[in-house]
């Protein structure tokens, strides 16, 4: 597959944009809780991130890609489509949904609870795709939205489950 022979290659990319969400979530009193969902983990780059910063969040990591989610070190993994979500409602403390929302047809985040934070990313290419899920993210408040401009350009919503 296309997509895991050449996503190990952008780790720093994706960390660039890491850095600055998670910065953003502090600034703006949000927090990641204990539970984090990573829809479209493939082999883990947000577990490594907030294990090399000591952030104390459990990372859950699905995705549908068998060969990246086996290179992945979470203690939680679980092969899945992103838009059938195997879990109740009201389990996550956040989610990140980074550069895979706009492969995906249902979007939901059902399974964040109240208060929860969601970490909504695409690639500046997508803004149709990006500004309609914001608009069309249903019980969820809008905090704020930011362009990280590193070697990709990236739209970020931060939201909050209602």
């Amino acid at each position: 597959m296309f997509f895991s022979e050449i996503y190990e290659s952008w780790r720093e990319i994706q960390y660039e944009k890491y850095e600055e969400i998670l910065e953003r979530i502090e600034k703006n009193d949000l927090s990641l809780g204990k539970l984090v969902l990573d829809l479209g983990s493939a082999s883990g780059f947000l577990f490594d991130f907030l294990a090399e910063r000591d952030v104390e969040s459990e990372v859950v990591a699905l995705d549908i890609d068998v060969a990246s989610l086996e290179k992945n070190p979470s203690d939680h993994l679980i092969i899945g489509d992103g838009n059938n979500l195997p879990f109740k409602s009201c389990v996550f403390d956040s989610l990140f949904c980074v550069d895979v929302a706009h492969l995906l047809d249902n979007l939901r985040f059902d399974c964040v609870k109240k208060n929860g934070t969601i970490v909504l990313a695409l690639p500046a290419r997508h803004k149709e795709i990006f500004e309609s899920l914001v608009a069309e993210s249903d019980h969820c408040q809008l905090i704020e939205k930011f362009e990280v401009n590193g070697r990709e350009k990236e739209l970020v919503a931060l939201l909050k489950k209602l």
